[in-house]
């Protein structure tokens, strides 16, 4: 925990500004609302939101995350609410849209375990936490997604996926980080995602080891990037961080994810490699923006030579 909110070079002013201010942000809360922050302490963590400790008259100790995207905020608060009928996940204390003085603002039920994370990999394997991954993933998909509700975002259609990989494909082929011979995979990746027919489900988005709280035998989920679409576009999600993360057991741990995920929901690998390959430019595209040459070169390997574990039959 730290005293404010961390800034990266390559944040737009609009959230280093944003982030400089959090001080004032506290003090404003604490005028213009009920809800008086006595303390708070910051995650260094947060990239695209601040989350902070507080400490409070009211409320049990709790954590506040806000940002610059309000509606993100409202729609991972709901993703949780809606979960929590078939998952563990954080209590939504408070939700607050954004007013003239205010940002919009969450407040949760502080969790005390540890991040995965900070549980080995070679542990998770061994535990079932990794197959425990898996099997939550798909107890999220498994929900019914009431999309016309308001409450989630709207319907990414596998077209919109596409079209946003072809700009990423053509700006990295123009960078000179993607070769045009990369282009033939890529190709066959969208065509199999624009023809699927699957239904979409409300996905965490980003479903990877530092957003699950474990005591070392359940999971309790938090901070989604949700996004309605095709349950394999998050399966391939988790499973290329794994591996991007996790140089040791990253393959193995991502075959038990895959194992968890089919206990509970069957997998289509055709469209999991695809969306592994869409996954891969998006990535890479991340990593070069934040000049993290050992993970694009890793992605890259991933694109030109996918994984066994894509793959139905491993053996």
């Amino acid at each position: 925990m730290i005293d404010a909110p961390i800034i990266f070079k390559w944040m737009s002013p609009e959230e280093k500004f944003f982030r400089l201010n959090f001080d004032n942000l506290i003090s404003t809360i604490n005028h213009k609302t009920q809800l008086k922050v006595n303390a708070y302490s910051v995650y260094e963590s947060g990239q695209s939101s601040i989350v902070a400790n507080i400490e409070t008259d009211q409320l049990q100790p709790a954590v506040l995350k806000t940002g610059l995207n309000g509606q993100a905020l409202i729609w991972e608060a709901n993703a949780l609410n809606h979960w929590r009928q078939a998952i563990n996940a954080p209590q939504v204390l408070q939700i607050s849209p954004a007013t003239t003085e205010l940002p919009a603002y969450i407040i949760y039920q502080r969790i005390n375990h540890p991040r995965l994370k900070e549980i080995s990999p070679q542990s998770r394997i061994a535990s079932g936490l990794s197959q425990k991954m898996g099997s939550t993933l798909a107890t999220i998909h498994n929900l019914e997604t009431p999309i016309e509700s308001g409450l989630f975002p709207t319907l990414t259609t596998p077209s919109e996926i596409t079209t946003a990989s072809a700009q990423r494909v053509d700006n990295l082929v123009k960078a000179g980080t993607l070769l045009p011979r990369h282009q033939a995979t890529i190709n066959r990746a969208m065509s199999t995602i624009t023809s699927s027919s699957v239904e979409q489900k409300l996905c965490h988005g980003d479903f990877l080891a530092y957003n699950l709280f474990s005591d070392g035998q359940s999971l309790i989920v938090f901070d989604p990037d949700t996004i309605i679409t095709d349950p394999m576009y998050d399966l391939a999600n988790t499973t290329l961080n794994t591996i991007a993360e996790v140089v040791d057991f990253g393959q193995q741990e991502a075959q038990s994810i895959i194992a968890g995920y089919e206990s509970k929901r069957p997998v289509d690998y055709q469209l999991l490699q695809a969306f592994f390959t869409v996954q891969c430019i998006k990535k890479i595209e991340k990593w070069c923006q934040k000049n993290l040459t050992t993970k694009v070169a890793r992605t890259i390997c991933f694109l030109e030579s996918p994984p066994d574990f894509l793959r139905k039959n491993k053996n």
